[in-house]
């Protein structure tokens, strides 16, 4: 089986939840690691939505994230 890797963070759990459905739609199955907000001491840290890919689809799946306008999220960018 083949390992997962992570596509992208995203802030907006909103956002993250079109760009798996974008991925899905075009053939590339993806699953999302939820992030939240931390309000330790007072402050508020926003952890971000990772979207994780089969290490196989990375290819595509970087190619499909900037013809859809996403490539702002991707993890090595």
């Amino acid at each position: 089986m083949d390992s997962l890797i992570t596509l992208a963070y995203i802030s907006d759990a909103n956002e993250a939840s079109i760009i798996k459905s974008y991925l899905q739609a075009n053939g590339v199955e993806s699953i999302t690691i939820d992030g939240l907000t931390n309000n330790t001491f007072g402050g508020s840290i926003v952890i971000p939505v990772e979207i994780k890919i089969y290490a196989e689809d990375l290819e595509k799946a970087e190619y499909l994230m900037k013809e859809g306008g996403f490539g702002k999220y991707l993890a090595d960018e």
